[in-house]
């Protein structure tokens, strides 16, 4: 479900647009919505289902959101969280590097805390940034983490790249991630590697070879 937001201003509202004391301080936002998702996942739990919620600003720490209220609307009571722009923006651009490493932890987070993690791409058709986010994704994925895309259009228009069916090659992880010197983060699988260069400088590696600015690629064999 949608619009489990990390602020007012990641809800799009203000103090004075929405006329209800959850809306007069961002503290007031936070105990609200904690409360709501508090009730709303105790209501699906008793259904059988699960409960996961699209927390926006939960990787930016703007308008007084971030990575804390990511982790706490999920301990109060998410079985997973979704993060829609993962890797990707709404400007079909690459998020900044420091978006980068805070989504691969929230996820990170999300694995070890058995919770979901649903990334989601807004660059239906941009093959190179599929496999950037994809490839991320890899990087921390412990079977909870699942990926889609999409751009605006949730009900047609599927896209499947080469890279996907490489994903599906790799096998177990043989171990965690590595962030390299060099800026490249790789990690082995029993059939190949998932190898991400999130800076925005391309990097040459001896091992992997060339990687443009934030990009990805799943190698196998």
């Amino acid at each position: 479900w949608d619009m489990v937001s990390t602020s007012l201003a990641w809800a799009g509202l203000s103090s004075t647009s929405c006329g209800s004391t959850s809306c007069q301080s961002d503290a007031n936002w936070h105990a609200a919505i904690a409360s709501f998702v508090t009730y709303v996942s105790a209501g699906l739990h008793a259904q059988g289902l699960l409960s996961i919620g699209n927390i926006s600003g939960g990787a930016v720490s703007y308008g007084n959101g971030g990575p804390s209220y990511w982790q706490a609307f999920q301990q109060d009571g998410l079985d997973g969280g979704a993060e829609e722009s993962f890797t990707s923006g709404t400007s079909h651009l690459p998020v900044s590097p420091t978006q980068w490493k805070q989504e691969l932890a929230n996820e990170a987070w999300n694995e070890a805390n058995g919770k979901y993690f649903l990334a989601n791409a807004d660059v239906t058709n941009d093959r190179a940034l599929n496999v950037y986010g994809l490839a991320t994704l890899l990087l921390a994925a412990q079977g909870r983490s699942s990926w889609s895309t999409a751009s605006g259009n949730y009900g047609t228009g599927e896209y499947w790249f080469p890279e996907y069916a490489g994903a599906l090659k790799l096998g177990p992880p043989v171990g965690a991630y590595t962030a390299q010197a060099n800026g490249l983060y790789v990690r082995e699988f029993q059939n190949g590697d998932a190898i991400v260069n999130p800076t925005t400088s391309a990097i040459t590696d001896p091992v992997f070879g060339t990687f443009g600015a934030q990009s990805g690629q799943i190698q196998t064999g």
